[in-house]
C-alpha cells in the first residue's frame, strides 16, 4: 500500500512539473472525459468504463476510471466494479499506459442478503490509440487481477488446495470508447 501511495504521489509530481513549461497558444489538448466498453479486463469478462482526465498537460496524463461489470454466468448476480488510477504517456496517437487499482466485486446470496466479497488488486499495462483532435480510444494490453484466498482452520483439515494465498488470472483486455 505504500509502494501505490509513492507512485500516485511521484506520478502527480511529475505530470505537474510537465505542466508548468510555457505551450503554444494553438496547442490541442486530450479530452477530459472518455466512455468506453472494455472486454476481458480488469473486470474480469467485460466491463462499461467512465475515465475522467484529471492531471497532466499536451501529451502525458493522469487518470481516474470507474466501470461497472455484471457477471451473467453467476446465479447470485454478482457485480464488479474496477477502480484504477492510470499514466499515460506518448506523443501523437501512439500512448503507453500504465495504471493501478481494485476491483470490488459484490454479490447476492440467494435470500437476497448482501455479500461483499474480498477486494482484487488489479494493473493494466496497455498500448492505446488516441487522437488528441479525435474522439475515438483504443486499447489492448496486460491486465492482470490478483485475488486473495482466504483459509479458515477447515481447509488444512480437509486437505483443501492450499499451494498459495495470493494468485493472479492472467488476463488481457481489449476496449473501444470515445472522448469527449
Amino acid at each position: 500500500m505504500k509502494n501505490i501511495f509513492y507512485f500516485i504521489l511521484f506520478s502527480i509530481f511529475m505530470l505537474s512539473e510537465a505542466e508548468g513549461f510555457a505551450q503554444k497558444a494553438d496547442s490541442i489538448h486530450f479530452r477530459k472525459n472518455a466512455v468506453n466498453v472494455e472486454l476481458l479486463g480488469n473486470a474480469a469478462y467485460y466491463s462499461f468504463n467512465y475515465e475522467r482526465k484529471i492531471l497532466g498537460n499536451k501529451n502525458n496524463f493522469m487518470t481516474i476510471r470507474a466501470g461497472i461489470s455484471v457477471y451473467p454466468f453467476r446465479l447470485d448476480g454478482g457485480f464488479a466494479f474496477p477502480l484504477l488510477i492510470n499514466g499515460v504517456f506518448g506523443e501523437g496517437n501512439n500512448h503507453f499506459e500504465v495504471g493501478i487499482g481494485k476491483t470490488l466485486p459484490i454479490s447476492f446470496s440467494p435470500n437476497i442478503e448482501f455479500v461483499n466479497d474480498n477486494p482484487n488488486v488489479t494493473a493494466n499495462l496497455m498500448y492505446r490509440y488516441q487522437n488528441p483532435k479525435g474522439k475515438l480510444i483504443f486499447r489492448i494490453g496486460w491486465t492482470p487481477i490478483i485475488f486473495y484466498k482466504a483459509f479458515t482452520p477447515f481447509d488444512f483439515v480437509n486437505n483443501a488446495d492450499l499451494r498459495g494465498a495470493l494468485f493472479e488470472l492472467i488476463n488481457c483486455g481489449v476496449s473501444i470508447g470515445f472522448a469527449f
